[in-house]
């Protein structure tokens, strides 16, 4: 029992050194130039956690202008959601590595499915001033719980205001069950010369402080591509967290001077893996009939018509 208890003992002291070894809080370097403005980026989304499975989840990023994304997603295999198709517009801004206006709107199939414990908003603006500290939203949302919401979605809309002098302590990135935008954004000015970073993210209802690890360089190949790559994890920053937590891994491309996303491994609930499957320059009107495209092809039956009401 006296050499059980030592060797507990042994291996919490070892963990507790290993949360205090020098973590910097981690600078970003902004650069415009790598920014592919025009580009279409299409991810494909697996739910096995044992090998890449590439279901029926996929994910369209396109970058406007240097701060301002446009996204097209859409998932029939997702476990918590299924049948409904999103489009939305982010900007960036880039002083804080933060969001300051989301829009965005979803489309429900007539075959969309909920699992009772999820919720999803089909209509959202959210605006944030950084320089007044003024924030807004205003969202229309739908429940697994209550049926009724997916014809005639509940309204919600709040203010509030951002601690401005908290800035550095809101989480960066508020992960889910896709890559966010703010992720497909930022991370490609994560530096690898710095071995061991600390920043602030969020997941479900909660936030906290991450170690993002840069590992090893790594070549991956899909859909008869292959991209030499920087590979990083990223895991929770605190004692228990780290024995009961799960981890994250990104990979960004590592050549071209972009470092854009490859791959996007999330091992918390609900598992979730996303893969580039191509990377191609698009014009802006071709970019806007490409996503009527994808949303015709997605449901070619239509989508449920959704009554909004203040």
């Amino acid at each position: 029992m006296k050499h059980q208890l030592s060797i507990a003992i042994l291996f919490l002291s070892f963990l507790c050194i290993s949360c205090r070894q020098k973590a910097e809080r981690v600078q970003f370097a902004y650069n415009p130039a790598q920014m592919d403005v025009g580009y279409l980026y299409e991810y494909h989304g697996s739910y096995n956690n044992r090998h890449f499975t590439a279901g029926t989840s996929k994910q369209f990023f396109y970058l406007t202008a240097s701060d301002t994304l446009e996204t097209v997603d859409f998932s029939d295999d997702d476990p918590l959601i299924r049948g409904i198709l999103s489009y939305s517009r982010q900007i960036m801004d880039w002083r804080f590595y933060m969001m300051k206006e989301i829009v965005s709107e979803s489309f429900l199939t007539k075959q969309v499915k909920f699992a009772k414990n999820a919720g999803s908003s089909v209509k959202v603006t959210v605006r944030k001033n950084y320089d007044t500290g003024e924030s807004y939203r205003d969202a229309y949302m739908i429940y697994g719980s209550q049926p009724e919401t997916l014809k005639k979605p509940e309204h919600e809309n709040e203010t509030w205001r951002i601690e401005l002098d908290k800035l550095k302590e809101q989480a960066i990135f508020r992960f889910s069950n896709d890559i966010p935008a703010s992720f497909f954004m930022v991370s490609r000015f994560f530096n690898p010369d710095v071995k061991k970073a600390l920043l602030p993210v969020a997941h479900a209802n909660y936030q906290t402080n991450a170690f993002c690890i840069y590992e090893k360089k790594e070549t991956l190949s899909y859909n008869g591509q292959q991209w030499n790559c920087l590979k990083f994890r990223m895991e929770p920053a605190g004692l228990m967290s780290r024995i009961l937590g799960k981890k994250l891994f990104f990979w960004l491309e590592a050549d071209s001077g972009y470092y854009y996303l490859v791959r996007f491994r999330n091992e918390n609930t609900p598992f979730h893996e996303y893969q580039l499957a191509r990377r191609t320059a698009m014009k802006l009107e071709e970019w806007e009939a490409f996503k009527q495209t994808v949303k015709d092809e997605f449901s070619p039956e239509g989508y449920i018509d959704i009554v909004y009401e203040e």
